[in-house]
Order: C-alpha cells, then sequence, then structure tokens
C-alpha cells in the first residue's frame, strides 16, 4: 500500500451516465472474445459527431452540495485521468465508461494529474505541499515530494495547483497561493524554485486562496523546446521559463477584457504558437452581457510576441486543448459549448460550435483529447467528466509484451487492456499502434488466430485458407480462429491519413510482430511486410 493512501474506493461501469446513447456495460472479465469486442465495436460506432455523455462521479458518502471535479488529463495508457479536489479524490475513466476512483489524504486536496513518458502517475496535494506519485491502476501513494518552503510558519503556503511534466521527467507546478513556479525531478530529489515578482507584495499567504495583490498562476505546460509556460489569474498574463531559467511575461492583448482577463488554461500548438485561454473580467461593475465579462482564445506568437485575439461572446471562458489533428484547437464555455478552431500558421481560420445537454449550472473546467480521438472534458458544479464524440474517433489498438516469452499481444477491448495492465497480468511494455475503425467506414475487421502450439495469437486480414509467406500449409492445423477482432484498411488510399502497419517473424520468440515503424525490425527479423493500414494515434501520440 505505498504510504497508505490510495485505496479503491468504487469502481463504477458506464452506471451514471446520461446523454447521446448510454453506453451497456462491456463485460466484467479481463479477457478478449469475439462477442465482448463485437458490443463494444457496435457502441462506439453508433456515436455520432457532436454525441455527448456526462458520467456524473459522486459516491453515496459524498457530502450534498459539495461539487468538485477539477483537473482532466488523458494518457497514454488509454485511460483518462481526473481529480475531485474537494472529495480528496483522483480516478480514471476508460473509453467504454468504466470508472475506478482512489483514495488520496485526507484533506490533502489533489489537483494536477499527469502520466509521464514511462507511464508513472503524478499529483499535486495542493493542501499539502507535495507532489505525489501513485499507482496508475490501483492509486497507492508510492513516493511523496514535500515543496513546501522551508520555514512555513514564516513563507506561508505553496500550494501546488497545476502539473506538468517536461521531456527530462521533471514534475513543474504552480504555486496558486504563494506565486512561485517550482520544478521537481523524481529521479533524485532535486527541486528548483522561481519566484515571481508579485510575492513582494504580500510576502507571505497562510490561505489556499489567490491574494488580491498576487499574480495567482495556476496552470503550466511545456512546449516542444522544453519552455515552461504558465498562466497568471490576476495580471493577465502568460509567462515563459526558458531552459536558461530566466523568466519573461508577456500581457494579453485583442481581447475585450478590462485591466484583467483572467488567464485560465495555455496551450502550446502543434506549429510553435501558443494559445491562452481566458475567463473574462469577473469585476462586478461590468455589465454582465459586455464582452469584456465574456470569454475568449488568443495565439501568441512567441517569435514576434505579439497576441492575435479571438473574442467570445456567449458566457464566459474555460478550458482548452489541442485537438485530433494539427488544425485542430478546441475551447471550452463556462456552460454553453465547446468551441473547435480550424487553424493555419496566420491563426484561426473556421470554428465551429458544439452544443451541450442541460444538466444544470456546469462551471466547466478543463478539456483534453483521449487517446480514441474524442474530447473529455470536466463540469466543477455538477462532478462530471463528459465525453464529445468527434469526427476523428477510433479505438485504440495498444501492444503488450509478455513477460517470459517477450511476445507481443495486441488488444482493442477496454476491459482486457486493464486486466493486461496490472501487474499480476504477466504482460508490460504497453504501446499505442494504431487507431481501429469503426463501422462503415470502408474498413474490414482482423481475424484472430490462437497458436496451439505457442499458445500466442497472430492477426490477419484475410482468413488463413491458404499458403502465404509466413503460414505454410503444413501449419494451417496449429492456428486456432477465434473470431474477428479490431478493423483495419486493406489500401493506403481507402481513407484519408492512412499509415502502413509492418509484420515480421521473430525467430527468437518464433512468433509474427507488428509495428508502425518499419525500422522497429531489425535484421533479424524474417518476411518484413506490410500487414495493413489503419488510423493513426492523434497527433503527438507520445502523450497518450
Amino acid at each position: 500500500m505505498g504510504l497508505g493512501h490510495g485505496e479503491i474506493i468504487q469502481d463504477i461501469t458506464a452506471g451514471l451516465a446520461v446523454g447521446a446513447r448510454k453506453p451497456a456495460q462491456i463485460n466484467n472479465g479481463r479477457t478478449w472474445s469475439a462477442k465482448t469486442f463485437r458490443r463494444y465495436l457496435n457502441q462506439a460506432s453508433q456515436q455520432k459527431t457532436g454525441d455527448v455523455i456526462d458520467y456524473q462521479i459522486r459516491t453515496s458518502t459524498d457530502e450534498a452540495g459539495v461539487y468538485d471535479t477539477h483537473e482532466i488529463h488523458a494518457s497514454r495508457n488509454g485511460l483518462i485521468y481526473f481529480t475531485q479536489q474537494k472529495h480528496d479524490r483522483a480516478g480514471y475513466i476508460r473509453p467504454d465508461g468504466a470508472i475506478k476512483l482512489f483514495e488520496m489524504p485526507e484533506g490533502s486536496h489533489p489537483h494536477g494529474i499527469r502520466l509521464d513518458q514511462n507511464n508513472r502517475l503524478f499529483i499535486t496535494l495542493e493542501y499539502q505541499d507535495k507532489l505525489a506519485e501513485i499507482d496508475p491502476i490501483n492509486g497507492t501513494i508510492l513516493q511523496e515530494f514535500d515543496i513546501s518552503f522551508d520555514d512555513p510558519s514564516s513563507e506561508g503556503v505553496v500550494g501546488p495547483h497545476g502539473l506538468a511534466i517536461d521531456e527530462e521527467g521533471k514534475l513543474w507546478y504552480t504555486g496558486k497561493s504563494s506565486d512561485v513556479i517550482g520544478w521537481v525531478n523524481p529521479a533524485n530529489g532535486e527541486q528548483k524554485r522561481f519566484t515571481l515578482p508579485t510575492r513582494a507584495n504580500f510576502g507571505a499567504n497562510f490561505t489556499h486562496g489567490i491574494l488580491s495583490n498576487a499574480s495567482g498562476p495556476i496552470h503550466v505546460e511545456i512546449d516542444q523546446n522544453g519552455n515552461a509556460w504558465f498562466v497568471n489569474l490576476l495580471t493577465s498574463e502568460i509567462g515563459r521559463i526558458s531552459g536558461d531559467g530566466s523568466i519573461k511575461f508577456f500581457e494579453i492583448s485583442g481581447l475585450a477584457s478590462v485591466d484583467n482577463t483572467r488567464p485560465i488554461n495555455v496551450i502550446p500548438g502543434p506549429d510553435g504558437k501558443i494559445w491562452v485561454t481566458v475567463e473574462g473580467n469577473n469585476d462586478a461593475s461590468i455589465p454582465s452581457d459586455s464582452l469584456a465579462n465574456k470569454g475568449g482564445i488568443a495565439r501568441f506568437d512567441p517569435i514576434t510576441e505579439t497576441f492575435i485575439g479571438y473574442q467570445q461572446s456567449t458566457s464566459k471562458g474555460a478550458g482548452g486543448a489541442v485537438g485530433a489533428t494539427k488544425d485542430s484547437i478546441w475551447f471550452q464555455y463556462q456552460e454553453k459549448s465547446l468551441e473547435e478552431l480550424t487553424i493555419d500558421q496566420n491563426g484561426r481560420q473556421s470554428q465551429t460550435s458544439f452544443a451541450l445537454p442541460e444538466i444544470g449550472q456546469r462551471v466547466m473546467h478543463r478539456i483534453t483529447r483521449g487517446p480514441e480521438g474524442n474530447m473529455w472534458f470536466t463540469s466543477l458544479m455538477q462532478d462530471t467528466v463528459s465525453v464529445l464524440t468527434t469526427d476523428n474517433v477510433g479505438i485504440p489498438v495498444y501492444s503488450f509484451r509478455q513477460e517470459k516469452s517477450k511476445g507481443q499481444y495486441l488488444s482493442a477491448l477496454p476491459d482486457e487492456i486493464t486486466g493486461l495492465q496490472q501487474d499480476e497480468s504477466g504482460y508490460n511494455s504497453q504501446e499505442g499502434l494504431f487507431l481501429s475503425a469503426l463501422k462503415g467506414r470502408g474498413s474490414v475487421p482482423t481475424h484472430r488466430y490462437e497458436d496451439t502450439l505457442t499458445g500466442r495469437h497472430l492477426w490477419t486480414i484475410d482468413r488463413l485458407g491458404f499458403e502465404t509467406e509466413l503460414f505454410s500449409p503444413k501449419e494451417k492445423g496449429r492456428y486456432n480462429y477465434e473470431g474477428k477482432d479490431f478493423r483495419v484498411y486493406q489500401n493506403r488510399d481507402s481513407a484519408d491519413g492512412l499509415i502502413p502497419i509492418y509484420q515480421a517473424f521473430n525467430p527468437r520468440t518464433g512468433s509474427i510482430e507488428w509495428s508502425d515503424t518499419r525500422k522497429d525490425f531489425s535484421k533479424r527479423f524474417q518476411d518484413v511486410s506490410i500487414a495493413w493500414y489503419a488510423e493513426p494515434f492523434p497527433i503527438d501520440s507520445s502523450h497518450f
């Protein structure tokens, strides 16, 4: 149990969903079958672009009137992690709607949550001035990092709020209550702290709020060059900490907000530009129907150091995220809708609005792109994690390695994937390969066989009934047909943006292996060829 916290307190399987085509429970086992995968494929294929499902995540012991589902982060292991700060909880939801909750230390108020490049999960315990590594499957706290000041009695609290992880594995956090930005290296415990100039305005904060004369850094992200970008809620700025440790601030312009835009979210874009979402000015003297009171999104060019603002007009703004393709940025209104911006090097080219179901006051907070291509988001005042179906959706197919034999195994069924992630499963080295197509898109099913001699499995787009380079007639009897599995394409021009998936025989393990990169097969592999074509993971797949 690690440090004694992180007990699983509830396992909910798509039982509290409202919205378009509420998912059915897929399976209560952990192994693949043609029936369970067919049910899952049919369920995913029924969703239409713009459909929304809201999962309300509450337990029987939650205090009435207390709602607080905060951060959300889609990870490379196929799980979408979230935090429920006032409930002292974290957890994950799978693409099929199954939810698992982790209890965090009482009074810790967990907030930021991220998975690193090695599938290690980290979280901020804001009210305890700690960062923690927790087991990504069962929530056990594995280690903690105290980032409090040397003398909290005189220096106050730090309040680690936002969390990001750079390519070196350093954990970056924003000190919401203290006007500091810092990082911790979990490999050796080394720490570094950057103090914002506005901390001199107050010296110390002994509350967990933001003082009126502070900056209030609340969110941080790392760009492609390793720079840390953050937003200051009360000073209408984004900031950058460069690799040499220098800090520079940029006042947001181009929006209608007066004095303070209240920036919420910073988003490094795939083209090197930085996007920032704003809530809108909260000054009571500003009329509620004024544009200065509404949300917006702006693009910042780090080269010219200029903003282009895109003022919105419906309600206050919230979080934002990169979409499934390089020309897509998403933005939340707190109450009304999700907005997709189509972008190019000149900025926004078009904007599409997706209305949300009426479930009461939402106060949306954060949004993330799921590994399947959909957009997942939180609503503070409803304790909901929700998903909006996009036109880029598929079913993630993951590769695992059998620990003893080193043989490869492919899976696209969430229930089985969760089982394979368990320490006792005998499998490791999870890696996302491609997206299985849904029905009705010109795709074909793969056919799954068990090798009765070795116990391993193989997948082909043709039933084994003839001699091929990989399977001779003498071997046909050893393969037991199990059914149709994930869907792929026979030809590259069957759909836009397809990638080849290669297969080869590994004489060391005596089995077939698959990869989205031909270079993965060294000279010792035999009969390298293209097995099929498939849809790739969403852009920046290293984040998943």
